[in-house]
């Protein structure tokens, strides 16, 4: 099946830093997590992980689940990023969030919808919870294999041997394949549910006050 993801071959935005960062969902226990979500009727942001559906699809049989998150029984107050134990996706984005990206120009790729299945918490069940969506970005970093060594297809995907799986090393980036974007995913490794960004986005996310997310610098 062909990809949807739009094709960005050119700067959108103008250069302002050549940061870059892994947005990631700090784990702490003043926010809440969830343990597994169950299967939704479309879930498109398993595209190109069909592998990892299929093995999903396998346990979900086993251990049937309702549509959605299920809330673990930690975390005092809801937050803009929920921890997902069950990845891909890592984590989930507020409804707040993604207006505070959009608001800023910044696209999103793709937002699906994560309802809230069930709350073991019971601070939470008292509050109102946010939206939660899956939020994918378009591709806008390669990752250089041939840099760290590693063969690549013709996609420029690695070809990782048993060992090199094992012992991946560091990972070294391609700036000149960046293509402007502040919010993407990467070309040639994981998914558009890994999220990356520049600085713009960190300095967003200070301005408004983003809670239970961390910036770790990548390259």
């Amino acid at each position: 099946m062909p990809s949807t993801i739009p094709d960005y071959s050119f700067p959108t935005y103008p250069i302002m830093s050549l940061s870059f960062f892994s947005i990631q969902a700090a784990d702490g226990r003043k926010y809440p997590r969830a343990d597994s979500f169950g299967p939704l009727p479309e879930m498109p942001f398993f595209e190109g992980m069909e592998s990892f559906l299929k093995s999903m699809e396998q346990y979900w049989q086993v251990n049937p689940e309702a549509p959605g998150m299920e809330v673990a029984a930690v975390g005092t107050e809801w937050s803009d990023l929920v921890l997902c134990c069950n990845s891909p996706p890592s984590f989930f984005v507020s409804r707040r969030l993604i207006d505070s990206l959009e608001g800023e120009g910044i696209p999103i790729y793709r937002k699906t919808e994560m309802p809230i299945a069930k709350i073991k918490s019971k601070r939470l069940k008292e509050l109102e919870p946010p939206t939660y969506y899956v939020a994918e970005a378009i591709p806008g970093l390669a990752v250089d294999w041939a840099a760290m060594g590693i063969k690549s297809d013709l996609d420029g995907r690695p070809l990782l041997t048993d060992v090199q799986r094992m012992n991946l090393p560091s990972v070294i980036f391609d700036e000149s394949s960046w293509n402007g974007l502040d919010l993407f995913s990467l070309f040639n490794r994981g998914s558009t549910v890994s999220l990356y960004c520049t600085e713009r986005v960190k300095q967003l996310a200070s301005n408004q006050k983003w809670t239970n997310v961390k910036f770790v610098p990548i390259g």
